[in-house]
């Protein structure tokens, strides 16, 4: 939902080196221009601290709440993902929605505003949440039917609900309403002349699964003043979220209050009393471990946005006979040999190869070694480059950096 400026994923940029996703905190958030660096922050102190996107339990979430409201989800729906998911080839346009395909179309106007609406939001959350190991109770087989399903969604019921599409264009300023993944999302934006001053805000209200929602959201057009929108953005919230009886589906609503009883507060670093759960050695003492592992782990990240990688396939040394395969059967560690053999008789420069990883910033340079490598046919560069390089570029800028944090050179040309 293009707001200028006002996106939110400008203002997740405004904080403190820290990065928000958006799906964690479902409630929205009010961002004042000129006000705290940190819209979702409250005092570590208070007893209302706002849970942040860096300690949400996205398994615990997925395990409470989205995987079951998924199994609660009606069969029509599931099977609209079923096809959704197994299709290839979907993709954003430039406005960021998903173009809807003609064969697809007639399944989606299929389903009621109603299951459109809770498979949107369901299925958003299950994309979102689910862990790696999810083992047989993952839902989807291709990365992004989830979020590809809510995007086909919303564009179906905004034209139902005679809503603007969430994909168009609008001023920050001044009231809205869309459906965002399911929800209706309600913004509100003032400029310089408001009495609030300059700010934008956004709360996501309920399911938007009919008129009646839809005429319930409206009430967040009314009020003038910040402090009363938020008001009564919250009590409509609390309307439309209540009425369901779902104990799952309220939690994928509302993951942040569904889960608050449950402790997930802000914890201290156990060394410096630094908070831990941020990605940022700021936030730490300068002697802290943890702070000191951060920082290196930041100076890294940013030598290899600097770095030229180079990659090689060098000569191995090691033989092939013994060193291939330990399976336990001579027939079977036998037959890997011979393949790999016979692929660098074929000429296949990564059939039996030492890796080097070569990365240089300016005039420092270092080096990773990965022996042993076996890898052949048409893909055999690009698998090495997908499996193996980033481990080892990784490594090499971590040398780099251990080499370079003492000289001035790392600090005054790499600002770093």
């Amino acid at each position: 939902m293009g707001h200028g400026f006002a996106q939110p994923t400008t203002y997740a940029r405004l904080s403190k080196g820290e990065r928000y996703r958006l799906a964690d905190h479902p409630r929205g958030f009010t961002f004042r221009k000129g006000g705290p660096r940190d819209p979702l922050a409250a005092s570590p102190d208070a007893e209302d601290a706002v849970l942040r996107a860096s300690e949400f339990d996205h398994a615990a979430a997925w395990a409470d709440y989205a995987r079951p409201a998924y199994g609660d989800l009606p069969e029509a729906v599931r099977e609209a993902f079923a096809l959704v998911d197994a299709r290839e080839g979907l993709a954003q346009d430039c406005t960021l929605a998903v173009p809807i395909p003609e064969d697809l179309r007639p399944v989606l106007d299929a389903l009621t505003t109603r299951e459109l609406a809770e498979g949107a939001a369901v299925l958003h959350a299950v994309e979102h949440w689910q862990p790696s190991d999810a083992g047989q109770l993952r839902v989807g087989n291709r990365t992004g039917a989830g979020w590809k399903f809510a995007n086909l969604a919303d564009q179906v019921l905004a034209e139902r609900l005679g809503l603007r599409s969430r994909f168009t264009r609008e001023a920050y300023s001044g009231h809205s309403l869309r459906v965002v993944d399911g929800q209706l999302r309600a913004g509100y934006g003032g400029t310089r002349s408001h009495p609030d001053g300059e700010f934008w805000t956004w709360r996501e209200l309920g399911l938007a699964d009919g008129p009646e929602a839809v005429e319930r959201a409206r009430a967040c057009a009314g009020p003038v003043r910040l402090e009363s929108w938020e008001a009564t953005a919250e009590r409509v919230r609390a309307e439309l979220v209540g009425r369901e009886d779902s104990a799952a589906l309220r939690g994928v609503l509302d993951p942040l209050q569904a889960m608050a009883p449950q402790g997930y507060r802000r914890a201290s670093c156990p060394t410096c009393g630094g908070d831990p759960v941020f990605r940022s050695w700021t936030d730490h003492a300068t002697d802290c471990p943890q702070g000191q592992r951060l920082r290196r782990e930041d100076r890294i990240r940013k030598v290899r946005e600097l770095a030229e990688v180079q990659v090689d396939a060098l000569p191995e040394d090691i033989p092939v006979r013994g060193n291939v395969l330990a399976s336990g059967d001579e027939d079977e560690d036998r037959a890997a040999e011979d393949a790999v053999l016979a692929a660098l008789e074929d000429g296949e420069p990564w059939a039996w190869a030492v890796l080097r990883v070569r990365v240089r910033v300016q005039d420092w340079t270092a080096e990773a070694f990965l022996g042993g490598v076996s890898y052949w046919g048409p893909d055999a560069d690009a698998d090495v480059r997908r499996d193996l390089v980033p481990d080892l570029v990784h490594e090499a800028c971590g040398e780099l950096v251990d080499r370079m944090v003492d000289g001035e050179a790392f600090l005054r040309d790499l600002r770093l």
